[in-house]
């Protein structure tokens, strides 16, 4: 199975329900590496996902049929505003298989096309998969140790808005 087997759309009010159902259904290990601990599938967490601000946010899933099987998400920085953090989380079924890098090609467009000019994120730095992705996704890309954590800096590209 490849990720063209996904419909990528924006998070909606009324995905609550399924995305506590993905939460729920990722390993330990992936929420680990997203969240940089096991965090409680809880009401707090679900706002954070299901209610990004409209000026500041933008949250897409990826979905099969009913099911979201990929999140990603991206929050502007309130001190540069030509910034924004992004994160994304993918089920342990569909690592692997393209559907990160459309969802962070369809928030990269998006992002662009509302000012942002380049992602950040923060990232455990023995989290290879995602450190390789960064560098194929995105040659352009700065990563430094921060501890035991990798920051990066990623140039959205122009033309994608």
């Amino acid at each position: 199975m490849s990720g063209d087997e996904v419909v990528v759309r924006a998070l909606r009010d009324d995905d609550r329900e399924r995305v506590l159902e993905f939460l729920r259904g990722l390993s330990m290990e992936t929420l680990y590496r997203r969240f940089f601990s096991v965090p409680r599938i809880d009401d707090r967490l679900l706002d954070l996902i299901v209610h990004p601000s409209e000026c500041c946010s933008e949250a897409l899933v990826a979905v099969e049929g009913e099911d979201i099987v990929a999140v990603a998400t991206y929050d502007r920085l309130p001190d540069d505003p030509a910034a924004a953090d992004v994160a994304v989380v993918v089920s342990d079924a569909w690592q692997h298989r393209g559907v990160g890098s459309m969802l962070m090609r369809k928030l990269g467009g998006a992002a662009r096309r509302k000012g942002v000019e380049r992602f950040t994120a923060t990232m455990m730095a023995d989290n290879r998969p995602v450190v390789a992705f960064v560098r194929r996704a995105n040659p352009a890309a700065r990563l430094r140790f921060d501890g035991t954590e990798l920051a990066m800096d990623a140039p959205l590209d122009p033309a994608a808005a």
